[in-house]
C-alpha cells in the first residue's frame, strides 16, 4: 500500500465548517437566543463531566470541533437622525459560541472525517477505509447511515454525511485497493453522487477516468452497481429476488445481485460475493487487503 495515498490520510479540517442557525420554531428569537446557546453548552458539559458523553455514531448528538455557532438577531434602532428621515433603522446583533462541544444533531452540520491531501492534488474526503479486520462492517442500516469505526483501523463516514457533502456541489470519486498479492489499483470516476434518504441513497456513478487505468475492466466492476440503492442486513433494496446480498457478504453496499465490487464485505474471506472485492481487478476469489473510497468536489 505504500504507493497509495490511503496511508497518508489525516483528520480533515475542511469538514469543520461553521454552522449558521436560522430562527425557527425550535430556536428562540430575540435576546433569548443567547440563553439557548448557554443552556445547550451547560447541558452538554454536564454530560461530559458525568462520563456519559454520547457514543460515536449516535443519532442524538454529533461532535463539532472548532465550530463557530452564529445566530443573527434583527432589531430596530431609533435615533434623532433616523427619526428625521422617517423611522428606525434595522440593525443586527450576532450571538456566537466557539469551542469543541457536542450539539444536538438537528442543530449541527459538521462532522469529523479523514482527508487525503496528496492523492491527485489532494482535497479528498475519505468516506470508507479498511486496513484490517479490527472494525466489523457487519452492521445494520442505522450504523451505515450515521457512520461507524475509527480513523486508525477502519471506518465508514456514513450515508447521511456523504449526502451532506454531495449536496454542496458536483463530486468525483476515487477508489484505492490492494489485493493479497500486494498489487495496488486506483479507479477514479469524474461523476459521483448518492440520492436522498427516501431513495435509499441510490448510487449514481459515471465518467470513468481512463487515464488512470491499465485495464478498462478494472473500472467496470463498480459500474454494474450504478443506480442501485443501498442495502444492509435489515434493509433489503438489491435486485436479488431470492436473497438479501448483505447477509452472505456481511456488510452494507449498493448491491446489484449481488456484487462485482464491494469494499464492505466480510474481511479475509477469499470467496466471490463475500469478502471485500473488485472482481475485474483482483479476480473472483482474491480478497482485497486494504481499501479506501474518497470523494472530492469538482
Amino acid at each position: 500500500m505504500n504507493d497509495l495515498s490511503i496511508q497518508t490520510a489525516t483528520t480533515c479540517e475542511a469538514l469543520r465548517f461553521p454552522l449558521r442557525v436560522d430562527y425557527n420554531e425550535s430556536i428562540p428569537t430575540g435576546p433569548e437566543a443567547s440563553d439557548f446557546f448557554n443552556e445547550t453548552l451547560t447541558f452538554v458539559e454536564t454530560l461530559e463531566l458525568n462520563g456519559t458523553t454520547p457514543e460515536e455514531g449516535s443519532d442524538a448528538f454529533e461532535e463539532i470541533l472548532n465550530l463557530t455557532l452564529t445566530a443573527t438577531e434583527a432589531y430596530e434602532e431609533s435615533s434623532a437622525q433616523h427619526a428625521s428621515i422617517g423611522g428606525g433603522a434595522t440593525r443586527e446583533a450576532v450571538h456566537t459560541v466557539t469551542g469543541s462541544r457536542f450539539f444536538p444533531i438537528n442543530h449541527a452540520l459538521g462532522f469529523r472525517a479523514l482527508c487525503d491531501t496528496q492523492a491527485d492534488g489532494g482535497g479528498w474526503t475519505v468516506v470508507q477505509r479498511r486496513t484490517s479486520g479490527l472494525v466489523s462492517f457487519d452492521r445494520r442500516w442505522r450504523d451505515y447511515e450515521n457512520g461507524f469505526g475509527n480513523m486508525d483501523n477502519g471506518y465508514w463516514l456514513g450515508l447521511r454525511n456523504m449526502r451532506r457533502l454531495i449536496e454542496r456541489g458536483d463530486h468525483e470519486v476515487r477508489f484505492e485497493f490492494t489485493n493479497s498479492w500486494r498489487q495496488s489499483k486506483v479507479v477514479q470516476y469524474n461523476r459521483f453522487s448518492i440520492g436522498p434518504s427516501w431513495d435509499r441513497y441510490r448510487l449514481a456513478i459515471s465518467a470513468l477516468d481512463y487515464n488512470r487505468l491499465k485495464s478498462t475492466e478494472s473500472g467496470l466492476s463498480i459500474e454494474l452497481h450504478n443506480l442501485m440503492r443501498f442495502t444492509t442486513v435489515d434493509r433489503d433494496h438489491d435486485n436479488c429476488l431470492l436473497c438479501n446480498c448483505a447477509f452472505p457478504a456481511r456488510g452494507g453496499w449498493w448491491y446489484y445481485s449481488c456484487s462485482t465490487a464491494n469494499l464492505n464485505g466480510l474481511w479475509g474471506v477469499p470467496l466471490f460475493n463475500l469478502g471485500p472485492s473488485w472482481i475485474f481487478f483482483a479476480g473472483l476469489n482474491t480478497p482485497l487487503k486494504a481499501t479506501a473510497m474518497m470523494i472530492r468536489r469538482r
